[in-house]
């Protein structure tokens, strides 16, 4: 009782915002549901790739499902992700019907873009039709035929993803993450349910060469591939509903445009536009170059990024989720102090975890990969994208990490800047890399743009903010990177050492690496080990209570 009065031990609110415990357990409450998200996700690229293998069928599928996300970030995403939480962070009581009018008049939006994406999907589809390079007859009209199908069926995503946006942002402007954090985990397992299905439902394997064209008069296949992935989507939507009504916030329908709240979304977003269109013009032409590959290598891509993308989602999100509001607050109290010290923390955190996940991927990526059900040369050609991708690991969580900061200090303008520069240097990077090592070299270029991204937003958010005091921080975080080094070389070891089948050698590896690392750490003198472990033991006692 007497620990309760103290709200820094407690992990309650101190006179700047939450105590550093209450943050970091706020950040291990999402990184739970993160896990089962990502965990579930790894589990939907395995059901992708014993659907359908990785063809030209997996690729067009692939592109489908993924125009209807660049769509809603480039019109929308882009704007409401940087706007609205610092606007309902500002808006925690509903009195002038702001939170309404931003709700009613997204929702409006999102239902024209869908229709028009409908309408548009044969077009869309005929522009990546176009980069097939030495197509089998018939291929680029199978191609476009079954890829317009899967995007009508895939564009009501749009809409989906805008009310889930708006909501997860309402609910962490009121410090509610753990409906958000578990959201996904419904769509990955519907979707992934569909999939292994496929196969019974068809009542073949549908992995040869010929499955393209097999989808084109069989509309099984495409109804369980389009619908049911907008389904999944529908599904991670209406589990945010219940935590949202827990909240009790007056929501009505208010298509007023021009109320004040909409109005900020509004001027805040001008930068953030041209910030959304450098990402998808990139994207673009990534998904461009490697669809100009094999048949396959788009699947690679993306099999590769979802595992690179784990680590971050597990921890780095977790960290950028319940971190932003607190930046919100000392930015608008205009407390430097406070937001150098929030940011910092959130920085070492991350890096923590990163660090060793980068290595641990570099060393591991032909076993990790291995482990999923490709053939040989898919596996190979995957295992090299995988690599090329966990180089920039921290450079990617850091640069993300670095423009939330930025947001909540209501800054738009410099993160549009920023990205124009890091979107650049993976084009530039990725015309000649691709040349050079197919489509592993698109993710060596995308690892280096994010390094430097990363380090020149620090640089910037430093300038803005009268300095981070990185300095400070530079000497803990180069002593994760050695302990991380040592983690990568001792996995790879092991690995090579133990032999055997590849699953021997990821169990075996993979706690041996962990277990150097952590050696390191506690040789090295990390403090943020210490505090980690207190926290959770605290946390433990406090629930034992």
């Amino acid at each position: 009782m007497a620990e309760a009065a103290n709200p820094t031990a407690s992990g309650g609110t101190t006179e700047s915002g939450p105590s550093r415990s209450a943050l970091v357990r706020s950040s291990a409450v999402v990184a739970v549901g993160t896990s089962l998200s990502r965990i579930t996700g790894l589990l939907r690229v395995v059901a992708l790739l014993y659907a359908l293998g990785q063809t030209r069928l997996t690729d067009a599928f692939t592109i489908a499902n993924t125009l209807p996300n660049l769509t809603y970030e480039l019109l929308l995403g882009g704007i409401l992700s940087a706007t609205l939480v610092p606007v309902f962070t500002e808006r925690t009581e509903e009195e002038d019907g702001g939170t309404s009018a931003v709700i009613s008049v997204t929702a409006a939006a999102l239902v024209v873009v869908t229709a028009i994406g409908i309408i548009a999907a044969p077009w869309v589809i005929n522009i990546f039709a176009g980069f097939i390079s030495n197509p089998e007859p018939g291929e680029v009209e199978a191609y476009r035929q079954v890829g317009t199908t899967l995007l009508r069926f895939l564009m009501p995503q749009v809409l989906f993803y805008g009310l889930i946006t708006v909501i997860t942002a309402l609910l962490h402007s009121r410090r509610s993450f753990a409906a958000p954090a578990y959201a996904p985990v419904f769509n990955n397992l519907v979707v992934s349910g569909l999939l292994f299905a496929l196969p019974t439902v068809v009542g073949h394997s549908m992995k040869g060469e010929g499955a393209l064209f097999e989808a084109v008069t069989n509309g099984r296949v495409t109804l369980i591939l389009g619908a049911g992935a907008t389904v999944g989507v529908a599904a991670m939507a209406l589990s945010l509903l219940p935590s949202l009504a827990r909240q009790s916030v007056p929501i009505r329908l208010n298509l007023d445009w021009r109320h004040p709240a909409v109005t900020t979304v509004l001027r805040l977003s001008g930068w953030t536009v041209g910030y959304v269109a450098a990402n998808q013009v990139a994207l673009y032409i990534v998904l461009g170059l490697a669809t100009a590959q094999i048949g396959g290598d788009v699947t690679a891509y993306n099999v590769a990024f979802t595992f690179f993308q784990l680590p971050h989602g597990l921890f780095a999100v977790s960290i950028m989720t319940t971190f932003m509001p607190e930046l919100t607050i000392a930015a608008q109290r205009q407390d430097a102090e406070a937001f150098r010290e929030r940011f910092n923390l959130g920085l070492r955190l991350m890096a923590l975890v990163i660090l060793p996940a980068s290595a641990g991927y570099t060393a591991l990526a032909p076993q990790i990969v291995a482990l999923l059900p490709l053939g040989d040369t898919s596996a190979a050609t995957t295992a090299k994208v995988l690599a090329a991708f966990s180089v920039g690991l921290i450079g990617f969580s850091v640069y993300l990490y670095g423009l939330r900061a930025f947001y909540a200090r209501k800054d738009t303008k410099r993160p549009f800047y920023l990205n124009l520069v890091e979107n650049g240097l993976n084009v530039v990077l990725a015309i000649p890399l691709v040349a050079l090592a197919g489509v592993a070299g698109l993710a060596g270029a995308y690892s280096l743009a994010y390094l430097i991204g990363g380090s020149l937003t620090l640089w910037t958010l430093s300038r803005r903010v009268g300095g981070l005091n990185l300095g400070e921080d530079a000497w803990p975080l180069l002593k994760m990177l050695a302990a991380a080094v040592a983690c990568g070389v001792a996995a790879w070891l092991s690995a090579e050492m133990i032999g055997g089948t590849v699953l021997r050698q990821v169990v075996v590896a993979v706690p041996v690496g962990g277990a150097v690392y952590a050696i390191g750490l506690l040789l090295l003198g990390v403090e943020e080990v210490d505090s980690a472990r207190q926290i959770v033991l605290g946390r433990f006692r406090s629930r034992r209570m």
